[in-house]
């Protein structure tokens, strides 16, 4: 079985998924999403934004995996959430990834009516065309006022997280409510080491494993990598 946590709403999420920002070449990257599945990633993650929902689903139709086997995020641009936009965009989604139902819908940011979009997604939830609903790049502020005034809490919020991107507020905030901390970049943006070069990285790992882009994996998600964590090691990385 694969590693995964349990949302709020009872539904399992992998702990590991594929990432598909920036992949916009039909044949490439439907091979690319195929290529994943095959080699055991069952999280595929999307969004309005990165404009190749098509390419996702026509890849998921080619997968060797029944589509109860795997776990499909989007995320709804903030440009979509005021009036009847935000229904009508994720029944957009559903049909460009050709899908019945999507595991877990995202609010891209929080900008523009939050508020309308997120009751919007309440509802489709109650329809049965989404099973989870959460957020994304929500700060503790945001994400306490939207728990306290709608039905439904949010099951993930997906932030960027990294060694120099940690939010330790906001990881206690979601724990606190029960919202899933879901990663994004988690080895930097656009293929900066600059962190993996940092003495306060590099010294800290230099006896235990080889690159500290897994120690800091170990550090932030348990039982993702079969070796032992190191007490000192971990401290030291969270202190960054």
């Amino acid at each position: 079985m694969k590693p995964a946590v349990t949302l709020n709403t009872g539904y399992e999420m992998p702990l590991v998924g594929f990432g598909t920002y920036m992949l916009t070449n039909p044949i490439d990257d439907e091979e690319a999403v195929i290529t994943a599945v095959k080699s055991g990633y069952r999280l595929i993650d999307t969004a309005q934004a990165y404009k190749n929902e098509e390419i996702i689903g026509k890849a998921l139709k080619q997968c060797p995996v029944p589509r109860e086997d795997i776990f499909v995020t989007t995320k709804i641009w903030f440009t979509d959430f005021s009036g009847n936009k935000c229904r009508k965009s994720l029944e957009n989604s559903l049909r460009k990834l050709d899908l019945d139902y999507i595991d877990l819908v995202l609010l891209h940011w929080p900008y523009n009516d939050v508020y309308r979009a997120w009751r919007s997604l309440e509802q489709a939830v109650n329809n049965g065309l989404v099973r989870s609903i959460g957020v994304s790049n929500f700060m503790p502020s945001q994400l306490i006022d939207l728990i306290h005034f709608n039905k439904i809490t949010p099951a993930v919020n997906q932030i960027e997280t990294h060694l120099y991107c940690q939010y330790k507020e906001l990881q206690a905030v979601m724990h606190r409510y029960g919202v899933v901390h879901q990663a994004y970049s988690p080895f930097g943006r656009n293929r900066d080491t600059t962190m993996y070069n940092d003495p306060a990285v590099t010294v800290p790992t230099r006896n235990i494993i080889k690159h500290p882009t897994k120690s800091h994996c170990v550090s932030s998600r348990k039982k993702i990598f079969p070796f032992c964590r190191n007490r000192l090691m971990s401290n030291a990385l969270r202190q960054i």
